[in-house]
């Protein structure tokens, strides 16, 4: 899987509107309190990023799997089918 292919497949273009709360929230805290512990809020953001790309995936995997329709799975929405992976190597199962 080239690294196109796997940015399209975790969707990182949604992670956007993971960071947007993370970056106001240490902001927040940081301009209240006059201190930010930078290790635990790189940790976090490392962990909110992880498990935003999982749902992603399991959210393509589903679609892939539930598409009724050739056209649905093998269309341009759908990366699974449109890029040609292997749902079984992609989900491990």
């Amino acid at each position: 899987m080239t690294l196109k292919t796997w940015l399209k497949f975790v969707e990182i273009q949604s992670l956007v509107a993971s960071a947007l709360p993370l970056i106001l929230g240490n902001l927040y805290a940081a301009n209240t309190y006059h201190h930010m512990n930078a290790v635990p809020a790189i940790i976090f953001v490392i962990v909110a990023f992880a498990l935003q790309m999982g749902v992603n995936v399991w959210n393509n995997l589903q679609d892939f799997k539930s598409a009724t329709s050739d056209e649905w799975k093998n269309g341009v929405n759908n990366i699974v089918g449109s890029v040609g992976l292997p749902p079984a190597k992609v989900g491990r199962r």
